[in-house]
């Protein structure tokens, strides 16, 4: 099924810290006059690994999405096409008319465990049998990401967000894309051609766990 993404609230911390950037680069963290570049080269090392045009199907720090579709799908589920899930905010669709509606949440269930999470029906539901607008009828709106500082907020009937530890391999693949950009402030050069590929290389691989969202049928 086709889908869009559409990003709702960008993240407001990176999922790296500047002292494991500078520890990274060996760069002492009493001087601060390239603390604005490396900050570029950090938002630029997650960009190119997460959300809807990166390398991988993740989100590395807390966002939140829209997840616009044509139409509701034929099975009883709905795939959420980013993990980790942290909460499933709403469904919303449109009908013909242009009115919106928010489908009530007791309507089905989200599921937070697997990767990539899915929203399900609940026991013999039915998705709404409205006729849909045109174009763009409906969103799902979701909160996704690893949780930057290192914590496992546990399952409980208090809590309804959970986020989940950023994994070693992505974080090195982030340190490794900032030491790139670093080290290598114009466009890489014939002469380079080798370290380029060990580059690509080593960042495909860490990140080769974590499948694109384009695999996921919705």
């Amino acid at each position: 099924m086709n889908y869009r993404l559409s990003l709702v609230t960008a993240p407001t911390v990176e999922p790296l810290l500047l002292r494991e950037v500078k520890d990274h680069l060996r760069l002492p963290h009493d001087t601060h006059a390239e603390d604005a570049q490396l900050w570029i080269y950090m938002r630029a090392a997650r960009e190119y690994i997460e959300g809807k045009y990166g390398i991988a199907g993740v989100v590395l720090a807390t966002q939140t999405w829209d997840l616009i579709l044509d139409q509701f799908p034929a099975s009883d589920q709905i795939t959420i096409p980013l993990y980790p899930l942290q909460q499933a905010s709403s469904l919303k669709y449109t009908d013909s008319a242009n009115l919106e509606t928010t489908w009530a949440a007791s309507n089905y269930t989200v599921d937070l465990d697997s990767e990539p999470g899915r929203i399900v029906l609940t026991y013999q539901n039915t998705w709404p049998s409205a006729t849909l607008a045109p174009m763009n009828p409906i969103k799902v709106r979701f909160i996704a990401g690893y949780d930057p500082a290192g914590n496992v907020i546990p399952a409980s009937p208090a809590i309804t967000t959970r986020r989940k530890r950023l994994p070693e391999t992505l974080k090195a693949a982030l340190l490794l894309l900032v030491g790139h950009f670093y080290e290598n402030r114009e466009e890489t050069t014939n002469e380079n051609t080798a370290i380029s590929r060990r580059l690509a290389l080593g960042v495909d691989a860490l990140v080769a766990g974590h499948t694109r969202p384009e695999r996921y049928a919705v």
